[in-house]
C-alpha cells in the first residue's frame, strides 16, 4: 500500500484471513461459498478428521496424548472420536 491510499474492505479481509499462495478460496475454511452444496456437517467432519489424523500421527496412536493435543477431557473421549471417524483402526 502506498502512503495516502485508502484501506479497502478487501485489504482488511486479506490481512485478517490471508489465503496462502496457490491455495484456492474454496479450500480456505473461513471463506467457502454458502449454498450450492455447502454442508456445515461435512465441513466440520473434514476439520475433525484432519486434526484426529494429525494428532494420531504425532502421538503415535497414544490416546492420552491425542486427548491432550485436541483439548478433549480424557483418552476415552479421544477413543470415541477416533472410532466415530474411523481413524487409527
Amino acid at each position: 500500500m502506498i502512503a495516502g491510499e485508502s484501506i479497502e474492505t478487501e485489504d482488511i479481509r486479506e490481512a485478517l484471513f490471508p489465503v496462502k499462495h496457490g491455495e484456492k478460496d474454496d479450500k480456505n475454511i473461513l471463506n467457502r461459498n454458502l449454498g450450492n452444496g455447502f454442508s456445515l456437517p461435512d465441513l466440520i467432519a473434514e476439520v475433525v478428521t484432519h486434526y484426529l489424523k494429525r494428532s494420531d500421527f504425532e502421538s503415535r496412536g497414544n490416546k492420552i496424548i491425542i486427548a491432550s493435543l485436541l483439548g478433549l477431557p480424557n483418552y476415552q473421549t479421544a477413543s470415541n472420536w477416533l472410532k466415530r471417524y474411523g481413524i487409527g483402526e
